[in-house]
């Protein structure tokens, strides 16, 4: 409290400790909450009605699988000399035309209370400052006419579950298993979870899944079974064996997805990435120091039916094709609303759509938080954009 007092009485006085390790820290938790109480009520005003064609009552799923703190270095299937996505890469190996690697997805902010909502929102990164006055994808699932479900591993209160959460409730069914007397979950038992959602006799679905993934600690979020890789020192090692987890979970997710007799696509990326002392800088977790590339380059992978691909082959296409373009977050919303043909036009745009032929982002940019926004150029030489990173690499 002392050094909180003194470091505001400094900013006062016209010397700005802001942006500065550690007192950022202080002012980015005095920031966040400010922003929390002020954005829920904003939020809950925000007035949204579905104007685009009838989805009819055909069949179809979507599946948006949101990953904690996974980095893209860290995978296997990005030439980490570490196995750590073997099942993934098997998807891809067996489905080609049914699975897709991103190789340069980017994330749209380097902590949860940006990245997350802005891959559930339909504004984009430059409109961060204001995303509480946009609907969520979620919502515009909803008012169309779809089913649609939350399965969190995470809680639904907590310290920087405030936004994103905020955000999940527009679901119609939500279920955080923190809140179901389960301390410490696996994400394995978000499985059950899911198998009950796909039962649900509604025809459209839209199903969205928050991981607790490679969150602090580690060590926690994987089963004995999955403690394969030792040597590289407890974090690492610990690390590595929390993504062969997420790789497992990943391909539950998608055998579920391939046995349904309807269309049905999943896409999971991660919210952001992590930093391990890579530099020997004592850099931990994200958001703390400067940005780098060990925070903002993400995993993304795809996975789609037979059903869907036969059905919506263009769809499938365009995915494959932009698979190795640049993407982040923002567009999340818009690709499941492309898939799904919600072509509402006051929240739809084409151009941030991966599965439309008109995928053509005109500007990205990174938000770091409120005030800060980043042309997204500007951050090129953080952004590993190896072309050999492909599903065929050893």
């Amino acid at each position: 409290m002392i050094g909180g007092t003194c470091l505001t009485t400094w900013k006062v006085l016209g010397n700005d400790f802001s942006d500065v390790y550690p007192a950022k820290l202080v002012y980015q938790n005095i920031d966040y909450f400010t922003e929390v109480y002020l954005i829920r009520k904003e939020y809950k005003k925000v007035e949204y009605v579905y104007k685009g064609d009838p989805v009819g009552r055909e069949p179809e799923t979507y599946i948006f699988v949101l990953g904690e703190s996974a980095r893209k270095m860290n995978w296997g299937l990005y030439g980490y000399e570490r196995p750590t996505t073997p099942q993934v890469r098997s998807w891809i190996e067996r489905y080609p035309d049914n699975a897709a690697l991103f190789t340069k997805a980017i994330a749209s902010g380097r902590g949860t209370r940006v990245s997350v909502p802005l891959a559930l929102s339909v504004c984009n990164a430059r409109e961060y400052p204001e995303f509480y006055r946009h609907p969520s994808f979620i919502r515009v699932f909803r008012e169309a006419g779809y089913k649609t479900f939350v399965a969190s591993a995470q809680s639904s209160t907590g310290y920087y579950e405030g936004l994103p959460n905020m955000i999940l409730s527009d679901a119609e069914v939500v279920i955080h298993l923190q809140d179901q007397q389960i301390d410490y979950p696996l994400d394995k038992q978000i499985l059950p979870v899911l198998d009950n959602f796909l039962e649900n006799p509604s025809p459209k679905k839209l199903i969205v899944i928050h991981l607790l993934g490679s969150h602090l600690e580690y060590a926690e979020r994987y089963p004995d079974t999955f403690n394969r890789f030792h040597g590289k020192g407890e974090q690492m090692d610990t690390y590595d064996n929390s993504i062969y987890y997420t790789d497992w979970v990943i391909g539950q997710i998608f055998e579920r997805a391939r046995k349904l007799d309807s269309p049905a696509a999943v896409f999971y990326v991660s919210d952001h990435g992590e930093n391990l002392n890579d530099e020997g800088d004592r850099n931990f977790s994200h958001g703390v120091m400067d940005i780098n590339r060990y925070e903002i380059n993400i995993p993304m992978v795809c996975y789609f039916n037979e059903q869907f691909a036969g059905q919506y082959p263009q769809s499938a296409e365009s995915i494959h094709k932009h698979k190795d373009e640049l993407v982040t977050h923002d567009m999340i919303a818009h690709t499941f609303m492309g898939m799904a043909r919600l072509n509402d036009p006051s929240v739809y745009q084409s151009a941030y759509d991966i599965s439309s032929s008109e995928f053509n982002p005109v500007e990205m940019y990174f938000a770091d938080n409120m005030r800060v926004l980043i042309p997204l150029p500007k951050l090129l030489p953080l952004i590993d954009a190896d072309e050999s990173l492909h599903a065929s690499k050893p």
